[in-house]
């Protein structure tokens, strides 16, 4: 049985070239099932006590957590995957290896990627919505 929030992955699972139109995709997946603040730790781990009250929200905030580290999981490639192995199962860590791995702020990167959208350009029998969204792949 489907848990509530679940939802089925609908878009291209991270890989070397796709991590600009990934990025908007995951965090709409991850907003969906209700574990996104996880990963920008906008929700931290409660503090380690012995009262039944605080346990209860450790193992609820553990739980989310680990959902937030599986969703990750499944939308990456296995290449991506040696990248956040020691990170796992620590949600942020994970988004951050990721982030860190895919967005180059070497000048290098930032000119190939303006001369890549520098020569985008409409294809014959192409329209501009097409065009569009081929843009956001880059």
């Amino acid at each position: 049985m489907a848990e509530p929030g679940d939802s089925k992955l609908l878009f291209t699972k991270l890989g070397e070239t796709n991590y600009a139109s990934w990025e908007v995709d995951a965090k709409g997946y991850l907003l969906r099932k209700g574990v996104w603040r996880y990963v920008t730790g906008e929700i931290p781990k409660p503090p380690v006590s012995t009262s039944t009250t605080d346990s209860s929200s450790m193992m609820d905030w553990l739980l989310k957590s680990d959902q937030a580290a599986g969703a990750i999981m499944s939308m990456i490639e296995d290449c991506n995957k040696p990248v956040i192995a020691d990170a796992i199962p620590d949600p942020v860590k994970m988004w951050s290896l990721l982030r860190g791995k895919h967005q180059q702020k070497k000048p290098a990167a930032r000119i190939a990627a303006w001369w890549t959208l520098i020569n985008l350009a409409l294809e014959e029998g192409e329209s501009l919505q097409s065009l569009m969204a081929r843009g956001r792949t880059l």
